[in-house]
């Protein structure tokens, strides 16, 4: 769904999109086609440095762009919005219009049981094949020896490797200790969008869609996800709030309390009749490095997964660009 204009939209099909009376007929057809051409196209380079802004601009024109992509662009990437490259942006429209078959019936899933199933099942293959599983012990740097990674040096001191692959954010990766200075350049290039993320459960859904949309420039959330809309979870119901920011906001630090508060009255404002007291639990959690930032030229500005240290692998989220 997509709140507009002060009221909540179903945004689920074209006809949907046929019905927004503050689209002309002809912004409406060059966004549809937008998406059938986004769907179609298999070459992203081409697009990756036209920035995401000029391109949508340019494809369904500017009336649409301002009503249904600036704001979310912004509230998104703040100070980056219209430097983001139109690859990165092409990508999720064309993952999103996948979901739906040329009948334009959407389908989606989900893992029974969450990540968690997933998780599970990954550590206990690699515990049945001899492997150790070590948490609460951060990485702090790398031992490398004539240009080869021999393990990691922890608080605990150094563990040996055959190899090492690291997950963990590029700028954090920056950081580590024993790193070569171009290697750690190259880490550190990659800039980051944080998120605060309010994670509220009700005792009923908000709406009935997957993931809405805001469009509102007095509300500062792009949006929430009702996630238990797709994957039930026995009455309960789950939303995920997320605020895009970066980490150095004032914003970024406020307590806990006083962000569910805010993230509430918002959501109160797409949905009408919402009360608060259906909330039955809150938390809060933060990520300083939620989403990379892929500007215009990404793909040349993004270190390869394997490094020029023989041994060592480094690929986090900037890599599924």
């Amino acid at each position: 769904s997509y709140y507009l204009r002060g009221r909540l939209r179903d945004f689920s099909s074209p006809w949907s999109l046929l019905g927004l009376r503050e689209l002309s007929l002809g912004s409406k057809l060059r966004y549809g086609l937008n998406v059938v051409r986004s769907r179609l196209r298999r070459d992203w380079r081409e697009l990756e440095d036209i920035s995401a802004s000029d391109w949508l601009r340019a494809e369904i024109g500017p009336q649409a762009y301002e009503l249904l992509w600036s704001n979310l662009m912004r509230l998104k990437f703040h100070e980056h919005a219209s430097s983001i490259s139109a690859a990165w942006l092409w990508t999720r429209i064309r993952r999103v219009s996948a979901s739906r078959n040329w009948m334009l019936n959407e389908t989606l899933g989900y893992v029974e049981g969450g990540s968690d199933v997933i998780v599970s099942r990954l550590a206990r293959a690699i515990l049945e094949r001899g492997g150790r599983i070590l948490t609460s012990r951060p990485v702090s740097g790398l031992a490398v020896r004539a240009s080869r990674v021999e393990g990691v040096i922890t608080r605990d001191g150094k563990e040996c490797f055959d190899a090492v692959i690291s997950t963990a954010p590029l700028p954090v990766v920056a950081g580590w200790i024993e790193l070569p200075d171009e290697l750690r350049r190259a880490y550190g290039r990659i800039a980051n969008i944080g998120v605060i993320c309010s994670i509220l459960v009700l005792d009923g859904p908000l709406t009935d869609a997957f993931w809405t949309n805001i469009n509102d420039e007095s509300i500062p959330l792009a949006g929430f996800i009702e996630y238990t809309n797709l994957n039930p979870m026995g009455g309960l119901h789950v939303v995920y709030v997320p605020e895009y920011l970066p980490a150095r906001h004032a914003r970024f630090g406020l307590p806990a309390r006083r962000l569910v508060a805010q993230h509430m009255r918002h959501v109160g404002r797409v949905v009408p009749g919402f009360d608060e007291r259906r909330v039955l639990d809150a938390h809060v959690h933060r990520s300083e490095l939620s989403q990379p930032i892929c500007t215009a030229g990404f793909s040349r500005l993004l270190p390869a997964a394997r490094s020029p240290l023989e041994g060592f692998y480094a690929a986090d989220t900037s890599h599924f660009y």
